[in-house]
């Protein structure tokens, strides 16, 4: 008898979202009994490597992307586009040589466009078919659907019709099939009896724009006694209590589960995951687009003003954020 099929899942490194969605899809297969290999790099590997420490785990070309401090962040990326396609090709190159030393029966690639084999199935996971730019969104969009269609399918981590999430993000056609896998979270709505938290606050993404939503937020947070600031750095174990707000460097899926499921409102940014997470543990939440993330800001005016959802630019957030959270418990009366 043969040994047992073998995927390997490979998360792109632009905050934690890419990683943690991949953790539900890892799960399933480790439940089917496949052989997992992860491959990743930066925050992203460091996340996974902490979660599945017996999985056998490889380092990816990390793409390296300058991050601009102000709204200019699409202008940046399309700046480095010769850099991030190199990287894309380093990707490729890695995975043709390590297909030689191993035989995958699958590739799950989740938005690295370089984790494809013309030997073996490959599965892209994307929620982002249309790419948001004020500039050369068509030409954008077409390099972004040349590269979907070198792989074997799309799924997309999302519903058809009532409960959408991505909206135009992913009503495109492709050339390959493409599969609504359905909402992807690795937390669960469970009932807590600990205290319960007024106000958690959960930062993710590039530098330095964490760095500056922390700085930012910290002055409100401490008008909120027993609020929770989670700063989402991987590599900081740190917890401390300053002045009535409980600040953790890092918290585990355990942790942000209990935090999140004992909270009566969360801040967070407009990522995709983390509207899938607060969905799916039906939260009501203010959420902040990284400024220049074209589709975090869509996301925001898409849902910021649900019965669930309210979104504010970061640049509002000294005249605009108290009002806000103060007001949360009549969203739903508006």
């Amino acid at each position: 008898m043969g040994g047992k099929r073998k995927v390997l899942i490979a998360p792109l490194n632009w905050g934690l979202g890419h990683a943690t969605r991949c953790i539900p899809i890892i799960e399933e297969y480790l439940a089917k009994d496949w052989e997992v290999i992860l491959a990743s790099d930066g925050a992203s590997l460091s996340l996974l490597r902490r979660t599945f420490p017996d999985l056998k785990s490889h380092e990816l070309p990390g793409y390296d992307i300058k991050y601009a401090k102000d709204a200019r962040l699409i202008i940046a990326v399309i700046l480095q586009l010769p850099k991030i396609w190199l990287r894309i090709r380093d990707e490729f190159l890695w995975l043709k040589a390590f297909s030689k030393t191993v035989d995958l029966d699958l590739v799950i690639s989740d938005n690295r466009y370089g984790i494809h084999s013309k030997k073996t199935h490959s599965v892209i996971i994307s929620h982002q078919l249309k790419i948001k730019s004020p500039v050369f969104e068509d030409m954008l969009n077409r390099i972004n659907h040349k590269m979907l269609n070198r792989f074997d399918e799309c799924w997309v981590p999302d519903v058809e019709g009532s409960g959408n999430l991505s909206g135009a993000l992913s009503d495109i056609p492709l050339e390959i099939p493409k599969k609504y896998i359905g909402h992807l979270s690795n937390l669960k709505k469970v009932k807590s009896n600990s205290e319960e938290i007024p106000l958690l606050c959960i930062l993710s993404g590039p530098e330095p724009q964490r760095s500056i939503l922390e700085r930012e937020l910290k002055p409100i947070l401490l008008d909120f006694p027993g609020a929770f600031l989670i700063r989402g750095l991987v590599n900081e174990e740190s917890s401390a209590d300053e002045e009535g707000l409980h600040v953790m460097g890092f918290a585990d899926r355990k942790q942000i589960q209990d935090l999140m499921n004992r909270s009566r409102l969360v801040i967070c940014r407009a990522g995709y995951t983390s509207l899938m997470d607060l969905v799916l543990m039906d939260k009501k939440a203010i959420l902040i687009p990284t400024p220049g993330q074209t589709e975090q800001e869509y996301l925001a005016e898409l849902h910021g003003s649900s019965l669930q959802f309210r979104a504010i630019d970061q640049e509002d957030i000294s005249t605009g954020l108290r009002s806000l959270i103060t007001s949360s418990s009549r969203w739903d009366l508006s």
